[in-house]
């Protein structure tokens, strides 16, 4: 496919320039992305839509087998979602799909670990805590405290996981060692532009996620009904419907979300050329 040039990204731009560019990206693009993109987005739909109906909607198991079935197609289908994502950031990357697939992975993995160790640290603090004269304040100022720590600090890395995907290096913590200061120095900009993207993905993943939500009530309602010992007005397609409609849902929403990626694409290109424009500053103003 025809990917988006170089030249387009390194621009100097305020936060709405780069909301509208990443959305004038998308759409203006759209046909190119989809005929790169379709077939891993139809095996994201195919995994997702088995996974659902043989686990019941990821209901939680409550047999051996039952459970083998649902750590494999949960797996199978966040390494597909993953492949999907990996073909639609290339389209803007340019490094490969399977390099793009592996550091996502990579991010993922380290997000999940980051989250998990902060689990830990407030469920041992609470622990600590109870024994204490003012323990529910203590787990409340702890627990705000590493909330808050983590958005400070979580902000660059919107810029750090673009700039990953983007550039040549390879390894992940070379990009943070060398360019978190970077992004921490545009916090502004990085948060302004992360916070509206994502408002305005949510508003339209609200409107998109409609038939779930009425799918979701109708299948907890009869799930009810039956613990109360009624019988299921479900019909016995019901299943076939559900995983179709969620599925269908999660591909489109995969591509939605892309808007997201796109405006942290181009408020990459901005500071990188802003910190281009910077080091030119201070060469030039050396010589005089």
């Amino acid at each position: 496919m025809e990917y988006l040039k170089k030249e387009e990204l390194y621009k100097n731009r305020s936060y709405a320039k780069c909301i509208s560019c990443g959305y004038h990206a998308l759409t203006g693009n759209y046909k190119s992305i989809l005929s790169y993109t379709w077939k891993s987005a139809l095996a994201f739909f195919i995994v997702n839509m088995m996974a659902l109906i043989l686990t019941d909607g990821f209901a939680i198991p409550t047999d051996t087998l039952g459970g083998v079935i649902w750590c494999v197609m949960s797996v199978a289908t966040i390494l597909s979602m993953f492949y999907m994502d990996a073909h639609i950031v290339n389209t803007f990357a340019n490094q490969g799909k399977l390099v793009v697939f592996r550091r996502l992975l990579t991010m993922f993995f380290w997000s999940i670990l980051v989250l998990f160790l902060s689990l830990v640290f407030i469920y041992a603090t609470t622990l600590f805590s109870f024994q204490a004269e003012y323990g529910k304040a203590i787990i409340i100022g702890v627990s705000s405290f590493i909330v808050l720590l983590m958005i400070i600090l979580g902000i660059p890395f919107c810029y750090l996981s673009v700039k990953y995907v983007v550039d040549d290096e390879k390894r992940f913590f070379n990009v943070v060692r060398k360019n978190f200061y970077k992004g921490f120095s545009h916090w502004g900009l990085i948060f302004v532009t992360f916070i509206l993207s994502s408002l305005l993905f949510m508003i339209l993943s609200v409107v998109i996620a409609l038939p779930t939500y009425m799918l979701v009530t109708a299948k907890i309602m009869s799930e009810t009904g039956i613990f109360m010992g009624d019988e299921s007005g479900l019909p016995a397609y019901f299943p076939y419907i559900y995983g179709i409609t969620i599925a269908a849902i999660s591909v489109l929403l995969m591509y939605v979300k892309t808007f997201i990626f796109s405006t942290l694409y181009y408020t990459y290109g901005s500071i990188e050329q802003r910190n281009n424009e910077r080091i030119g500053f201070m060469e030039n103003s050396k010589k005089f």
